[in-house]
């Protein structure tokens, strides 16, 4: 037990006084996109469970959400799903789509394709929120999500970009896989 009677504190927030939830908790809130997927109903129909389930069964691994019944959930459940998928989508996009193949793993789990690996799910946001023309772009809108009007009039050819990444030790082989991150950034070497 070396090292622990060195003078340094260690803690640990376990919540044991108070009940309050933090409202950024990556679990929590991956928990919330989770349960938005399940539970919303539009006119008595599960429209995003549906919608998952038989996208999947027909090999389209994505999932088409619009924007205005995440914030109509979030009014009813009292969450700010939309709001931190706008504010910061970087970090919550992944928990989104993270959800999404939780759930369909629970379909699966369930009995329609026992026993196969889950793809990843991919989600497309929707919305009829008016665009923000270039030129009224600031700095405060950066990292965040906006709505710009346009078409796409070029497209370069398609590069490979690594996901997850396995590296082996070469003194005793041992394996580690390592997720990287999107867009420019890369994998962080131990």
């Amino acid at each position: 037990m070396s090292g622990f009677d060195e003078g340094r504190v260690f803690y640990s927030d376990q919540n044991i006084l108070g009940t309050e939830e933090r409202r950024d908790d990556k679990h929590l809130q991956k928990a919330k996109y989770r349960d938005f997927i399940r539970n919303y109903k539009d006119n008595n129909l599960y429209i995003y469970r549906d919608q998952l389930r038989t996208h999947y069964l027909s090999g389209q691994y994505f999932l088409d959400v619009s924007l205005e019944h995440l914030i109509a959930y979030d009014n009813k459940e009292g969450s700010e799903l939309a709001n931190f998928l706008q504010q910061r989508p970087a970090e919550f996009f992944p928990l989104f789509e993270d959800a999404a193949k939780d759930v369909v793993a629970e379909f699966i789990r369930v009995g329609e394709l026992r026993g196969e690996d889950v793809h990843d799910i991919q989600v497309v946001l929707k919305t009829s929120q008016n665009p923000k023309s270039l030129r009224d772009l600031q700095a405060s809108d950066v990292s965040k999500l906006v709505v710009v009007p346009g078409i796409v009039i070029g497209a370069s050819k398609v590069r490979a970009k690594a996901t997850h990444i396995q590296i082996m030790c070469r003194n005793c082989r041992n394996v580690k896989v390592i997720p990287c991150r999107a867009g420019f950034g890369g994998a962080t070497l131990p």
